[in-house]
């Protein structure tokens, strides 16, 4: 929902600090909300949404997109995020659907793994690395 509502415990005042990254991003006002546990924030230059498992306790990046890359936002975001899980007994960060060369050589150095999809065993795929996951119990 909207403003000070909760949904599932999850508060929109929560993420103030990553709507404010985005914000810094976008040198604009960006469109932030919380629906079906679901965190999203865009604006015409960027974009996230982060899909709250509270069942498994996993967050997953399904969709990211920054105006400025290389400008350090990316370990802010990952920061934030890794905070917000510590506080909220969350196990793991997903990053969905990995698509570039850039994204993937970030979440590598970043500590996050590969997660094997048997749906694409065999299957070459030059512009899709798939899903990474950083286990926070290790």
């Amino acid at each position: 929902m909207i403003g000070g509502m909760t949904v599932n415990n999850v508060r929109i005042e929560d993420f103030k600090e990553i709507i404010d990254l985005f914000k810094e991003d976008s040198g604009e006002e960006v469109s932030s909300y919380i629906s079906m546990n679901r965190l999203f924030i865009d604006s015409a230059y960027n974009e996230l949404m982060l899909r709250l498992n509270t069942s498994i306790k996993k967050l997953v990046i399904a969709r990211i997109g920054f105006k400025n890359t290389r400008k350090g936002y990316g370990t802010k975001l990952l920061s934030y995020l890794k905070d917000y899980a510590e506080n909220n007994g969350y196990v793991a960060i997903v990053i969905e659907s990995v698509q570039t060369e850039e994204a993937f050589s970030f979440a590598i150095k970043n500590g996050f793994e590969k997660v094997p999809n048997p749906a694409l065993n065999g299957i070459n795929l030059d512009f899709f690395f798939g899903d990474l996951i950083l286990n926070l119990n290790k």
